[in-house]
């Protein structure tokens, strides 16, 4: 009996840290921005959401990604660089490994947009964890982390 009253109050005890640590904000994998909203991630198709999942599938023609939007009222527009992160692309037309990709956009509040990528070229095929990001110009980000496979495996 004494054995079981101690396993609940431990397990009690650790459920409550790990809802603390929630609650204070250790326990998310990043803290959620206010100026930027995900508004659904996956596999997309004719930029409809085909698919809710972090799993992708390697093939050309594949999009996945997120798509997001500015709610801060305070500005009506925002740059802000979106960047994918891979595994590493060898492109055969340049002598170094790709492992990032930048680009800078102007969004406005209230329009979605995508923050996706698109296999289109058999170098760009590559396995592994990828990360797509947005980052506002005050260091704001919301980000989203990819497993990208090969389904012939």
């Amino acid at each position: 009996m004494y054995v079981r009253l101690v396993s609940l109050a431990l397990a009690t005890m650790l459920l409550c840290s790990c809802s603390a640590l929630s609650f204070i904000g250790l326990g998310d994998d990043e803290p959620e921005s206010k100026q930027l909203q995900m508004v659904d991630f996956g596999i997309y198709e004719d930029q409809s959401l085909k698919i809710e999942t972090t799993s992708v599938p390697m093939a050309l023609g594949k999009t996945f990604g997120f798509r997001f939007k500015l709610v801060n009222p305070d500005a009506a527009t925002m740059k802000v660089v979106i960047s994918t992160v891979s595994p590493g692309m060898i492109n055969p037309e340049k002598t170094d490994v790709e492992f990032k990709n930048e680009i800078e956009a102007d969004i406005r509040v209230g329009e979605i947009y995508g923050c996706t990528f698109t296999f289109e070229r058999k170098w760009e095929l590559v396995d592994g964890e990828w990360t797509l990001e947005v980052r506002t110009e005050n260091g704001e980000s919301i980000s989203k982390k990819f497993q990208v496979y090969n389904p012939q495996q």
